[in-house]
């Protein structure tokens, strides 16, 4: 699963238009990262967190996105992996462009925008309740219970 957290965003208010903004940059972030054909990844594939601000500082102007869980494989050369970063980016930043002016928080694009993406290789520690026949066999094979884990060796 691609995790995506994003952090800094301004506090919206929990009423009906604040929502529904939150739920378009998350819409224009996964349909980013779905269209690069070399991740192969669906919808489901992918989560957003956009996690509150719990200083709840002014809004400074930047935003930090951090992009984790992506599976070592090798179709995910740089390239991909520096496309991925940057289609986030723009979505982000296309995200500010376009609606600017529905809030006072979010009243201007930000300063600041930077993608991170870190790679993850499962034999550093890794765990799944699913059972394998819907995780990468190249990384696992069935244990008793149907857990899975990752193959020794490989």
């Amino acid at each position: 699963m691609l995790i995506i957290t994003v952090w800094g965003l301004p506090e919206l208010d929990e009423m009906y238009e604040g929502k529904l903004l939150t739920i378009k940059l998350e819409n224009d972030i996964l349909s980013a990262v779905v269209e690069i054909e070399e991740l192969a990844l669906k919808f489901k594939d992918i989560m957003v967190f956009f996690p509150p601000d719990k200083i709840k500082k002014e809004f400074d102007e930047e935003i930090i996105v951090f992009v984790d869980g992506l599976f070592e494989k090798p179709e995910y050369t740089e390239e991909v992996k520096n496309l991925l970063a940057e289609k986030i980016g723009k979505a982000v930043r296309s995200y500010f462009e376009n609606y600017r002016d529905k809030t006072i928080a979010w009243g201007k694009v930000p300063r600041l925008i930077e993608v991170f993406v870190r790679s993850f290789n499962p034999r550093n520690g890794f765990w799944t309740s699913q059972s394998c026949e819907f995780v990468d066999v190249t990384f696992y094979e069935e244990e008793k219970g149907r857990d899975c884990r990752i193959v020794a060796g490989q």
